[in-house]
């Protein structure tokens, strides 16, 4: 403690007492005598100032050695560390920048090391790279080649392809070098893959090349020899062995001499066994081999006089074809200038060659206008395809207008000097007089003349097309139908019917501008597209006026007939929609006008679209229910009036759609109707009637007296197998036929009155009985009415529901009953629905109704029911 509080103690003193008390806490170090002599070497108080300097200083040497060591130690350390960073800087800077991929792998080529240059060459990251299989690390056939070399301790070569990871197939070459340990084992081996891709490549064109080379030299028609520095012929061509007479092989080693540049090009005669040629020689320096050589070219002039004399004779020839040709042979020079005219020129344009020698600039007077600058080009600087044919409007002397079809030609001598262009001009005035008629008749009706669907497709899309580009551009597409034309064409006779159709043409072009398009589509559709209108209302007045005009009685030989149209309108602009979209939405329009009884025109609205893509859909989904059994029929009772007893009943088919619920017959009968659905649905409401009925008629024999009404559709009535469907359902299901009542509508009977009078018999032969359905609404005559073999006729519910209201159905309804009972007929009422209603019906003494007064329609189980309580 007073040491710690003696701060002017000198350091030797402090250091004397350390040493002394680390002495003290040491003992051991004093123990390392042998043990007799412990205890005189054991210290003692009165000696541990004497050492205490010798001990201090042993311990700061052993301690400035141990911090110079510990110094020396770090040293070294950082400087393996830094230049292992070093070197992990290089090897990753080799590893990602090499142009090869380095790979270090064990005997088994399991990957110890793959540079990052992987990335580069194959696409594959390295820990990828080194995941796949052998096969697809190194080229095709490595792992088979490595096995076949054994343990060899030398670089091992081998190249294949190798695909990259994007798919591309690259050729590359893999250099394997094996490694050993000390006692010779192998440890593993380092591979350095390189693309050899290119190099493959230059060598495949080289080859390529080469072949190419030998095949030119070979076929050449010429003679070629290559003679070497001492006149020995180092390589000769088949040609050559053809003009000597010999083998290329027997040629190859002979002397051919010495030749002098000088003397090239030479004519030189070769003799050989039998005879002799002449050749004109041409030599050129060529390195052969490494070797400086001489080509010899050897071109046959043998027949160069024969030749010239032919080449005499075939331009003789060829001016004699040309001067004679049909055609107007013309060569105009680069200048312009007439080089030469055939005299069939007189005959195509009118004017004698000497003419157009004199002025050349006469060819360009005698083309129209509008064609003059594609001529001039043309008979000048030639077509960009020779084999090009064009077709000008020439006008002849004396004013004709001519067609000529061109066809010209670049002429060039044998230095590619230009020396003009050779033309052929031909007369085809006939023949394009014949393909303007043919296209006129193509895109026009034969019977009005008027443009047809194509051409008025055609002028529609323009329409179109003019709208993108014009912001205030009017037009409209008019589809027009004649109402009851196949009445008219069937009653006067198809004469008669083409005779109004040309004279509505007349009309419907009279009430239209130069600028639109009247076209006739088919029978009695026409179709007007009124182009470039100052507004949507213009089209609306040509409209009325159009259908004003057609009311208009049409007279032809004795007869007059009147006619209506109905008419779908389009009005543009619109835009994103094309030519047949229009017609298309112009036929919505027009149907709709049609449904609204016709003799109108509507206007197109997207309204209209989407109905009818609903219309659409139902007829998709209606062919859907029949198939899937979703149509089920109900059962209206039919009683007598007197007592208002329960006589029969009336099938009603219903759909039970599975989304839109419940759907009663207007919804669907129509669709069904036009579609030809309807046969397929009529056949089924009366295989399911007739069934329905068979199985009652077996189980309660006491229901015997009552009926069953099923409603033949129009269709359904005009099929040819209708008597024979008939007939096959009442054998299969086992119904007595008097049981079933079969209602026909007036309007379908009266469609061809005379053939229903022989089907309407054969349907009563089977057994059945007929009515009349919806009757009053029709046009029936008294006469057909006595030959139609009926047993009733049924009132519509449109005059039972007006009898109370309107004293003219009511006159109606007293007329039908008195004409039925006239006829010997029942009557039935549909539709009552009140006790007035049943009254006055009484009272004019019809004999059956039904109604909602009576009874709604009910199922199958519930009218059986109800004829059981009747019974």
């Amino acid at each position: 403690m007073e040491d710690r509080l003696a701060p002017s103690v000198p350091a030797a003193a402090r250091f004397r007492r350390t040493m002394r008390r680390a002495a003290l806490a040491l003992p051991g170090l004093w123990a390392v005598v042998p043990a007799g002599q412990a205890y005189a070497a054991a210290p003692t108080f009165a000696s541990l100032p004497m050492l205490a300097p010798v001990f201090g200083l042993i311990l700061i040497v052993a301690v400035v050695a141990l911090v110079v060591a510990l110094n020396q130690v770090l040293s070294a350390r950082r400087a393996i560390a830094e230049r292992l960073r070093e070197l992990q800087s290089q090897l990753a800077i080799l590893s990602v920048n090499a142009a090869d991929i380095i790979v270090l792998t064990d005997p088994m080529l399991r990957p110890r090391f793959v540079s990052d240059s992987v990335r580069k060459v194959l696409g594959y990251g390295s820990a990828q790279f080194g995941s796949l299989p052998v096969e697809r690390r190194f080229p095709a056939g490595f792992e088979d080649h490595l096995r076949e070399q054994g343990n060899k301790r030398e670089t091992i070569r081998h190249t294949g392809p190798l695909d990259a990871k994007d798919g591309r197939r690259l050729w590359m070459e893999a250099l394997s070098t094996p490694s050993f340990d000390d006692a010779g084992s192998l440890t593993g081996y380092v591979h350095v893959i390189r693309d050899v891709t290119a190099s493959k490549e230059s060598e495949a064109r080289l080859r390529e090349q080469e072949i190419r080379f030998r095949k030119l030299i070979s076929d050449q028609a010429d003679a070629l020899l290559v003679v070497g520095p001492g006149g020995d012929v180092r390589f000769a061509n088949p040609a050559a062995a053809k003009m000597f007479c010999a083998e290329v092989t027997e040629l190859t080693g002979m002397r051919f001499g010495i030749i002098r540049r000088e003397e090239s090009p030479l004519e030189m005669c070769i003799l050989y066994d039998g005879g002799y040629s002449l050749a004109e020689m041409r030599v050129r320096d060529i390195l052969w081999d490494g070797e400086g050589c001489t080509a010899v070219y050897l071109h046959d002039t043998s027949s160069r006089l024969g030749i010239e004399k032919a080449l005499r004779e075939s331009e003789e020839r060829y001016r004699m074809v040309a001067e004679y040709t049909h055609d107007w042979e013309l060569w105009i020079g680069p200048d312009g200038e007439v080089l030469f005219t055939s005299p069939s020129c007189e005959r195509v344009s009118g004017y004698p060659p000497d003419e157009f020698r004199k002025n050349p600039a006469l060819l360009d007077e005698l083309v129209l206008e509008n064609d003059r600058e594609t001529w001039s080009t043309l008979l000048r600087e030639g077509p960009v395809d020779s084999s090009e044919a064009v077709d000008f409007r020439f006008v002849r002397r004396g004013g004709d207008l001519r067609w000529v079809c061109v066809s010209s030609q670049r002429v060039y001598d044998e230095d590619g000097v230009f020396q003009g262009t050779r033309s052929s001009l031909r007369d085809i005035t006939n023949r394009k007089n014949m393909e303007m008629e043919l296209r006129h008749k193509s895109l026009h009706d034969v019977l009005t003349g008027l443009a047809n669907r194509d051409l008025c497709l055609d002028r529609i899309q323009r329409g179109l097309q003019r709208a993108k580009r014009r912001a205030s551009f009017f037009f409209a597409v008019l589809f027009i139908d004649l109402d009851r034309f196949k009445i008219i064409n069937e009653s006067l006779g198809h004469n008669y019917g083409d005779k109004l159709l040309k004279q509505v043409a007349e009309r419907l072009t009279h009430h239209v501008r130069g600028m639109d398009t009247v076209s006739r589509f088919g029978s009695d559709e026409f179709v007007l597209f009124l182009d470039d209108l100052d507004s949507p209302r213009e089209a609306i007045a040509a409209a009325k006026r159009i259908n004003a005009s057609i009311r208009l009685p049409y007279r032809f030989d004795n007869h007059e007939v009147l006619t209506t149209a109905s008419m779908g309108i389009v009005l543009g602009p619109v835009f994103d929609i094309t030519a047949e979209d229009m017609l298309r939405n112009a036929t919505i329009a027009l149907h709709r006008a049609k449904e609204l009884g016709g003799d109108r025109f509507k206007v197109f609205t997207e309204r209209m679209l989407d109905q009818a893509m609903q219309r659409m859909s139902l007829e998709r989904d209606l062919r859907q229910g029949l198939a899937n059994d979703e149509f089920f029929l109900v059962y209206q009772p039919v009683l007598r009036m007197k007592d208002r007893q329960l006589v029969g009943f009336e099938a009603l088919v219903r759909w039970q759609h599975p989304s839109r619920g419940l759907l009663l017959p207007g919804e669907f009968i129509p669709l069904a109707e036009e579609t030809g659905q309807i046969l397929e649905l009529g056949r089924f409401v009366l295989q399911e009637a007739c069934s329905t009925m068979a199985a009652w008629q077996e189980q309660h024999p006491e229901t015997e007296p009552f009926f069953l009404s099923v409603n033949l559709s129009g269709r359904q009535f005009s099929s040819l197998d209708l008597i024979e469907q008939v007939r096959s359902i009442i054998y299969k299901t086992g119904i007595s036929a008097s049981r079933i009542k079969l209602e026909i509508t007036e309007t379908t009977i009266m469609e061809d009155a005379e053939n229903a009078v022989e089907k309407l018999r054969r349907l009563k032969n089977l057994g059945l009985t007929i009515s009349i359905d919806d009757f009053g609404t029709g046009y029936s005559s008294m006469s057909y009415l006595q030959q139609f073999p009926l047993d009733n006729l049924k009132i519509d519910l449109s005059f039972v529901r007006l009898m109370e209201v309107s004293p003219e159905n009511k006159e109606i309804v007293r007329a039908i009953v008195s004409l039925a009972h006239t006829l010997g007929l029942d009557v039935v009422a549909e539709g009552v629905e009140n006790e007035q209603q049943e009254q006055t019906l009484r009272d004019l003494g019809c004999e059956y109704a039904q109604g909602f007064l009576y009874a709604r329609p009910m199922p199958a189980d519930d009218a059986r029911r109800m004829m059981l309580e009747t019974a």
